[in-house]
């Protein structure tokens, strides 16, 4: 039987060269006792939210009626991978304090994320993405209600793809867009 489930501990984190492929295989979204740990993919580092914990009250972001967007823009400059690193921790931080969960994917100078929580902190969240200039060229791909979240398991999760995926889940008719996506980062994970 696993272990409870435990907050990574601070400072904790097996690295990976950046570019490098795992061997590990699955990455697995709950930290359990004994299996603390951070790894990086393509420079990203992949790490699983603390969402997962039960809500402490009715009035909790947990509770509250869910939405999800998904939008494409490109980056102003290029980023190496420690400046993409730093955009991730910013990113990580406001959106576990609001709530928000979601997944980044990283190609060339491109960016797909999908960006998932209560609707008041979605538009606050938005409304912050669409004033950085670390982007351009933003291109809402939907905004729609949803019951659950797809990758309620991550603060915010991230990878680099390839441009064939990019080109296929740009060119999906925007209904699919949002299963494209979660299927593959299941396939992917």
């Amino acid at each position: 039987m696993p272990g409870p489930i435990l907050r990574r501990p601070a400072g904790r984190c097996d690295r990976f060269a950046p570019g490098q492929a795992l061997k590990s295989g699955r990455i697995t979204p709950l930290f359990r006792a004994g299996t603390h740990r951070r790894q990086t993919r393509m420079g990203c580092t992949l790490r699983p939210s603390r969402m997962h914990e039960p809500a402490s009250s009715a009035s909790s972001p947990a509770s509250l009626p869910l939405r999800s967007i998904g939008y494409v823009s490109t980056a102003t400059t290029p980023l190496t991978p420690p400046q993409l690193q730093e955009l991730l921790a910013f990113s990580r931080r406001t959106n576990q304090e609001a709530g928000i969960t979601g997944l980044l994917l990283h190609c060339g100078g491109n960016f797909m994320q999908v960006i998932e929580g209560p609707s008041l902190a979605l538009q606050a969240t938005q409304a912050r993405i669409r004033r950085s200039a670390a982007h351009h060229g933003i291109i809402q791909l939907f905004d729609e209600p949803i019951e659950a979240r797809d990758f309620a398991d991550w603060d915010m999760a991230c990878r680099s793809i390839g441009q064939p995926q990019l080109r296929q889940v740009t060119e999906a008719t925007p209904s699919f867009r949002r299963q494209l996506l979660k299927d593959f980062w299941e396939r992917n994970r």
